[in-house]
């Protein structure tokens, strides 16, 4: 199970994600590794 996230930008093995909306404040932009990721 995961979690569906939107690629904003990718570099080697950064991405830059915006998660879904959460019912709480939080940055929703953030960097993981490309690896991590898997396709939809």
């Amino acid at each position: 199970m995961g979690l569906q996230v939107t690629l904003l930008d990718s570099q080697g093995d950064e991405a830059v994600v915006v998660l879904p909306d959460f019912p709480f404040e939080m940055n929703r932009i953030i960097r993981v590794k490309r690896s991590e990721l898997l396709p939809s």
